[in-house]
């Protein structure tokens, strides 16, 4: 009798594990994709930090990172060279713009959900695209959505997993990026 009930006890706890299971996978897969992408604009901000050159010379508007939550753009991010120094990049970032440098493909499961940027009054804005773009020397950071507003003092970029779950990056004006989960 003791076994039987022993051997129950163990099938109910190794069903609810295995119930279970893919979600922590897949919250586990966000959280790392949320990470890397933090880690990319850090990067994007240490190019511009360290004057690093784009077809020969520093590209004198800075360098980005561009986001996207309308398809087919949501499952991956690219990072420009700001050449035009106009805060953006052009033509939704594809490779044919001559400011491209590489776009980077998000895990599989998780794509950009919503971006949220917040303007100097404290008012949140939901918007289709974010560039951050990181200008030397200082680096001083310009957030821009929706290709024409470049003054907002903090954008949420928002991922999404196949389960619903959400985790997100945060850039304010200062240069700093933080992860929410």
């Amino acid at each position: 009798m003791e076994l039987v009930v022993s051997v129950s006890i163990m099938v109910i706890v190794s069903t609810v594990f295995l119930a279970n299971y893919h979600l922590y996978g897949s919250r586990g897969t966000l959280n790392a994709t949320v990470q890397k992408v933090a880690t990319d604009i850090r990067q994007v901000q240490g190019f511009s930090l360290g004057l690093k050159q784009f077809n020969g010379s520093t590209p004198l508007g800075g360098w980005g990172a561009y986001f996207s939550s309308q398809n087919p753009d949501r499952t991956h991010y690219s990072i420009f060279a700001d050449v035009d120094e106009n805060k953006i990049c052009q033509s939704n970032c594809t490779p044919s713009v001559n400011e491209f440098l590489k776009s980077l493909d998000l895990s599989k499961g998780v794509e950009t959900d919503q971006i949220i940027l917040t303007d100097v009054n404290g008012s949140p804005t939901t918007v289709n695209r974010i560039d951050l773009v990181y200008v030397p020397p200082d680096p001083k950071i310009f957030i821009c959505g929706n290709v024409s507003q470049c003054d907002y003092i903090k954008g949420e970029i928002i991922f999404k997993n196949t389960s619903g779950a959400t985790s997100s990056v945060i850039v304010n004006t200062l240069g700093l990026v933080d992860v929410k989960n």
